[in-house]
C-alpha cells in the first residue's frame, strides 16, 4: 500500500492514513539528513512530533523542522507558533512593539497584543527587569538580541493566554530553552501539561474510518 496521500490545499503535503504509514513516514524521515539532528535516528520522536504538529494544523514535514524537543517538552519557534494562531480562523490581529521607556535596560519591554474574531482583545508584556529576575538576562541570546527575546517571551504569553484551544498545551521552543531541566520553577507549574500523545492517543489522528 502507497505510504501517503496527498493533502489538498495551498500546497500539497505527505499526510499518512495510518498509523503503520506513520510510523513508516517516521523511519523515512529520522533515517534522512533533511531533519534535524535530534530528530535523526530517532523515529519514535519523529512520530511524536509529526502528531503534535498534525493537531496544530502543521504537515508532517512542516512539524519535525519546527517543533523541537527541550528538557524533555516538545516546544515550537516562536514563528511557527504565530503562523499556527494566524491560520485560525479565530485569529483576527496582532501587534507587537518593544518599547524603551527610558535610558536604563530595565525600562525597556516588549509588548504583545492579539485580537481574536469577536473582538477580544490580550495584553501580555515582558520587560528586561522580568528577565533580569528570572536569571535570563546573562544567557548568550539575550545579550546578543534583548529585543527579540524580550519580543518572542511576550509573545508566547499572548498567544498562549488568548488561543489555548487552538495550541493545545503546546510550549514555545525560545521559551522552554530558558528553563532549567531540573526541578521545576512556579512559572513552570503554572504551564500548561500534556502527556505523550504517543501512548495517550494510541494514533488517533493517523487512523481513517
Amino acid at each position: 500500500d502507497s505510504l501517503a496521500i496527498l493533502a489538498p490545499g495551498r500546497t500539497s503535503a505527505l499526510v499518512p492514513r495510518s498509523l503503520g504509514e506513520a510510523m513508516e513516514l517516521s523511519k523515512l524521515l529520522a533515517d534522512s539528513t533533511i531533519v534535524p539532528t535530534q530528530f535523526r535516528g530517532k523515529p519514535g520522536d519523529v512520530f511524536v512530533a509529526m502528531q503534535l504538529g498534525m493537531e496544530v494544523g502543521l504537515s508532517p514535514i512542516q512539524a519535525v523542522q519546527s517543533i523541537a524537543v527541550i528538557n524533555g517538552r516538545p516546544s515550537i519557534y516562536g514563528d511557527a507558533l504565530l503562523g499556527i494562531v494566524m491560520a485560525s480562523a479565530a485569529f483576527e490581529d496582532i501587534s507587537e512593539e518593544v518599547v524603551k521607556d527610558g535610558p536604563a535596560p530595565e525600562q525597556n519591554y516588549a509588548i504583545c497584543s492579539v485580537t481574536r474574531k469577536g473582538g477580544k482583545v490580550t495584553e501580555r508584556r515582558f520587560s528586561w527587569a522580568d528577565a533580569q529576575r528570572a536569571g535570563l538576562t546573562s544567557k548568550e541570546l539575550y545579550k546578543t538580541y534583548p529585543q527579540r527575546m524580550l519580543a518572542m517571551r511576550a509573545r508566547s504569553w499572548a498567544l498562549r493566554d488568548a488561543f489555548p484551544d487552538v495550541l493545545r498545551g503546546l510550549q514555545v521552543r525560545e521559551e522552554t530553552e530558558d528553563y532549567s531541566a531540573g526541578p521545576l520553577t512556579h512559572e513552570e507549574n503554572m504551564m500548561p501539561r500534556r502527556k505523550t500523545i504517543l501512548h495517550e492517543q494510541d494514533g488517533k489522528h493517523f487512523v481513517e474510518s
